[in-house]
């Protein structure tokens, strides 16, 4: 995750190099193990109120999303390519593919609204097979 605030950055460095105690354990207790879990309980606790997810919920899937988000919000490729760490333009072809953005366009498909309303809409999927 790029940092982009300076200040924070150098008082985090300071940080790591004056005070910081037990060198050898994370910053943040949490790790990829912590996440995935936590994804679980989440789905499992929307699929316990009829919500169900048209592709797996992972991680990478939010990831997916968020770029997603930003090539909808006509953000640069070249900001997106900085922000999502690809060194290569060519993997950004991967994102593009995933999701029509001309078609999302002319659909109408909003990437806002209400929680409820997007519950409501996945309620109406199918199970996952």
């Amino acid at each position: 995750v790029p940092l982009t605030d300076i200040s924070y950055v150098r008082q985090m460095e300071s940080w790591m190099i004056t005070t910081r105690p037990r060198r050898r354990e994370p910053l943040w207790a949490v790790t990829d193990e912590t996440m995935r879990n936590w994804l679980k309980q989440a789905v499992r606790r929307a699929e316990a109120d009829g919500v169900h997810f048209s592709i797996p919920v992972t991680p990478h899937t939010f990831r997916h999303s968020y770029i997603m988000h930003m090539l909808y919000h006509r953000q640069p490729r070249k900001v997106i390519q900085a922000l999502a760490g690809h060194r290569d333009p060519r993997s950004m072809e991967v994102y593009t593919r995933v999701f029509a953005l001309d078609m999302a366009a002319t659909l109408v498909v909003p990437f806002t609204g209400d929680g409820r309303d997007a519950a409501e809409i996945l309620r109406t999927l199918p199970p996952l097979k």
